[in-house]
């Protein structure tokens, strides 16, 4: 189902939205059938691997880290067995109230936490957990590191800067605004929190209906134009408590993770939650299912051991697409099992 003739700029994947909006529920045949390699990863549960709702961080020498409000652990990325845990929670001068997002260098063996309830950000170490650092970070609200050798960071809509993406050195020095400021007057009482993705070393982030690529040369550029026409939600009703009624009318709340070939993105429209899958070379809707009713599927279905389960990708490395599992889709799997369980891991790529 291809629903536009030509890019807006040959320099950008362009999705045509708007145009394939009305299509409902839709499955290419040929596109399902060739999800490959489908493979689980039991989180281990023990004493200390208690997770809630988790997020992946990375997959990297064999251990996959993912992390909650309180704690970041990691599991063998085959196994899932559970290996380590740093949980620092406190109010001492080498703890932190809360995680607000991390980021790991697996070069030094070091995560960094934001705790955005502090304003800053310490590191500890992978190996034993160990304390080693900490600096102010009274504006920043996301972060992640370039090849271990630069940041690139959001700045809180609520400080007065002009620019909200910014890049220093290693050091948190030599700062150097790379994207501008939306308007603050457009803020109403919501104050937007935008995050990074990394998709094989590279990094980029969505903004209204782009989304970028930032350049290791401390440059952003267009990489995925959301062509929404008159469903891109203006920032009066995206931002304003007042109009937030408004919302229905237009596409708004997008996450999104990708491949080379395919674009994974959820979002809510006509009070319904969107789960879209685009060739992002072809431009062609691959999938949807739409969320209308609190007993519908949510997500995209995977078949593993014979049973179908529905996820949905959060984070992406060499094409393969990382899904953590939800509760419901857990116990399909585990119909015969009276103990409890962990979140699990699905992990598929395309043929």
């Amino acid at each position: 189902m291809a629903c536009h003739e030509e890019p807006l700029d040959e320099s950008m994947h362009v999705l045509p939205l708007s145009e394939c909006i009305e299509t409902g529920r839709y499955e290419d045949k040929s596109f399902m059938s060739s999800i490959d390699e489908v493979s689980y990863v039991p989180f281990e549960l023990t004493d200390s691997s208690v997770l809630g709702n988790c997020y992946i961080s990375t997959d990297e020498g064999g251990r996959i880290f993912v992390y909650d409000l309180h704690s970041v652990y990691a599991f063998d990325n085959k196994t899932g067995s559970f290996l380590s845990r740093i949980k620092r929670n406190g109010e001492g001068p080498e703890e932190y109230l809360g995680i607000s997002d991390i980021s790991i260098n697996m070069k030094d063996s070091t995560v960094f936490i934001l705790d955005g309830n502090r304003k800053r950000i310490n590191s500890y170490s992978l190996n034993d957990g160990c304390f080693l650092n900490s600096i102010k970070s009274d504006s920043i609200v996301s972060f992640e590191n370039f090849d271990n050798e630069k940041w690139v960071f959001y700045n809180s809509p609520m400080f007065p800067f002009y620019y909200d993406i910014c890049v220093s050195d290693y050091s948190w020095n030599n700062r150097k605004g790379i994207q501008e400021r939306i308007e603050e007057s457009k803020f109403e009482h919501i104050v937007p929190i935008s995050d990074f993705m990394k998709y094989n070393d590279g990094i980029y982030t969505l903004r209204k209906d782009t989304i970028y690529k930032i350049e290791n040369e401390d440059r952003i550029e267009p990489f995925i134009f959301l062509d929404k026409g008159r469903l891109s939600i203006p920032d009066e009703i995206a931002y304003g408590v007042k109009n937030k009624q408004k919302r229905h009318d237009y596409i708004w709340g997008e996450t999104c993770c990708f491949s080379e070939e395919y674009y994974f993105s959820s979002y809510y429209y006509n009070r319904k939650v969107y789960y879209d899958v685009w060739n992002l070379e072809e431009r062609k809707l691959c999938y949807r299912n739409m969320i209308e009713s609190p007993s519908d599927n949510r997500g995209f279905p995977v078949r593993l051991n014979g049973t179908i389960i529905y996820v949905w990708p959060t984070w992406v490395k060499n094409d393969v697409f990382y899904c953590i599992i939800d509760e419901v889709e857990s116990e399909k799997l585990f119909k015969d099992l009276d103990e409890e369980q962990n979140s699990g891991l699905i992990k598929f790529r395309f043929k």
